[in-house]
């Protein structure tokens, strides 16, 4: 009877959304201001809001003139004053829960949760299934369950009663009853902390169930598969070569936290058959597009996420005064800095990430990168889309498939040599030519970046890639080192400096 109400339930929703954002989405300014002016409304009496004249704010143009770009180095003391206890300081009330992430020189970041920013979590895991059912029709994904392989709900105590942890474990705590039928692994297992422990529960618990939905950064769902068919062997008694044997009515992927194309074919390979893959963009400090047709590069920008939106062009984000542009004042194909004002506290944040608009009407885009994940120790400025697809046309063209990679500069000792880039991939299945391997790399990257084809050009300063072949394991033993396994945690592609590659180098190659 529930499983009955849901279905009902779900399949309008879908339907009354997906109207919704198609009816007002073609409209992008006029639901900036009004996310803005909401979050600037609520937020007018705090701390940070009393600071900066929240309250006599009245356009867009009077905000960016009032708030500067804030990094998280400048927002640290406001969010340690929420952390102590501190109520009403950049958001109405206590914050309670702060997402734990890492990668800045200043050691970890928390980033504030609110209960309005876990709200919006639900409601946009609603909107990726409304858009599935949109798109493929398919009514039977209700009868059966979601699996979510996210962070551990364990969280880590602070001072004067505040959680940190994961942000998928955060929002896992949150999952609405009536959906607790349908949801996997359950919150026994979801709060186990141990990332090994876990994926060996979440394998023996649900080798058995009927998993419909699935959802997960792509590397870790690679290793769950093999934890997955390794017990379902042990049940049947005989060698389980793909997903779909095991879960033979699986038909959506939801993945994000990395570029997916070079796991496709893997990932088509392990599951054994055709699913819907549907990309989200989910960061620590707002959720903020998702995948809306099954065809077509690009996610929609959710723009009714209470989430206001800023884009600056790339080459000024380091400048002093750079322009700050609007929804309604974005060009096609170029990069940006993405800026956030959110619903938990944070004011035109600089998020780190770049995008590129792929769609103007509406508003969709595609994640290129990292503001300080980029390559340019030559002067290429590699960003990690580039290295993505680079990678993946190597991959196509000598029928080989990939577990993960980095790319480091490398400077010879011996200077009648040049530099050049040093891609450490560990393989699931070698390239047919080696060599060939390397030329293909090469020529994408010469094809989709000019910088790097300046300076390729006619082998003057900078020299073909090297390729280290990794063992096997190697990048899940390095992130098992750094304390980084599962979540959202992922391997940073892009490095300018060796740290990383003379570590697993050190780990030894095959």
């Amino acid at each position: 009877m529930l499983k009955n109400i849901v279905n009902f339930y779900l399949t309008g929703h879908a339907r009354r959304r997906v109207k919704e954002i198609r009816d007002t989405y073609s409209r992008p300014l006029r639901l900036q201001e009004k996310a803005l002016f909401s979050i600037l409304d609520k937020a007018r009496y705090t701390e940070f809001g009393r600071e900066y004249g929240f309250k006599s704010i009245k356009s867009i143009d009077a905000y960016r003139k009032r708030v500067p770009l804030f990094q998280y180095e400048d927002m640290r003391t406001w969010i340690a004053k929420a952390i102590k206890g501190g109520v009403n300081v950049t958001w109405p009330g206590r914050i309670w829960n702060f997402a734990l992430t890492s990668g800045t020189t200043s050691g970890d970041k928390y980033i504030p949760v609110s209960k309005d920013s876990i709200a919006i979590s639900k409601k946009a895991a609603l909107d990726c299934l409304s858009f599935y059912l949109s798109e493929s029709g398919d009514r039977r994904i209700l009868n059966g369950k979601f699996l979510f392989l996210g962070g551990s709900t364990s969280l880590k105590q602070l001072k004067k009663g505040a959680f940190a942890g994961d942000l998928s474990g955060i929002i896992s705590r949150a999952v609405p009853l009536m959906f607790k039928s349908i949801y996997e692994p359950g919150r026994e297992i979801a709060h186990i902390p141990d990332w090994e422990e876990k994926i060996s529960k979440i394998a023996q618990k649900d080798v058995d169930e009927d998993i419909r939905g699935l959802s997960g950064v792509p590397s870790w769902l690679i290793v769950f598969f093999g934890k997955l068919l390794e017990e379902a062997g042990k049940r049947s008694g005989n060698r389980v070569k793909t997903v779909a044997e095991v879960w033979p009515d699986l038909s959506l992927l939801v993945h994000g936290g990395v570029s997916f194309s070079p796991y496709r074919e893997l990932l088509r390979e392990v599951i054994g058959k055709d699913v819907y893959y549907l990309e989200i963009y989910p960061a620590s400090e707002a959720f903020m597009a998702i995948q809306d047709k099954k065809e077509g590069p690009g996610m929609l920008l959710m723009l009714d996420y209470e989430n206001f939106y800023e884009f600056v062009p790339e080459e000024e984000i380091n400048n002093d005064h750079p322009a700050r542009l609007t929804v309604a004042e974005v060009e096609k194909n170029k990069n940006y800095a993405i800026i956030i004002t959110n619903n938990s506290g944070l004011y035109s944040y600089v998020l780190g990430d770049t995008v590129k608009f792929v769609d103007l009407d509406p508003l969709r885009l595609t994640v290129t990168g990292r503001i300080k994940n980029f390559l340019s120790a030559f002067g290429e400025h590699l960003i990690v889309k580039d290295a993505d697809d680079a990678i993946s046309y190597a991959c196509k063209m000598t029928d080989s498939k990939i577990e993960d990679y980095t790319v480091a500069p490398l400077f010879r000792k011996d200077l009648s040599r040049l530099p050049c880039h040093q891609w450490l991939i560990e393989f699931i299945r070698e390239p047919s030519d080696a060599k060939g391997f390397i030329r293909y790399l090469d020529k994408r990257l010469r094809e989709g970046n000019a910088d790097y084809d300046a300076h390729r050009g006619r082998d003057i300063s900078v020299g073909l890639p090297e390729v280290i072949k990794l063992r096997k394991g190697a990048f899940y033993d390095w992130m098992k080192s750094e304390g980084k396994l599962g979540g959202q945690h992922k391997v940073p592609r892009l490095q300018n400096d060796r740290s990383i590659a003379e570590k697993l180098i050190a780990e030894g190659p095959r």
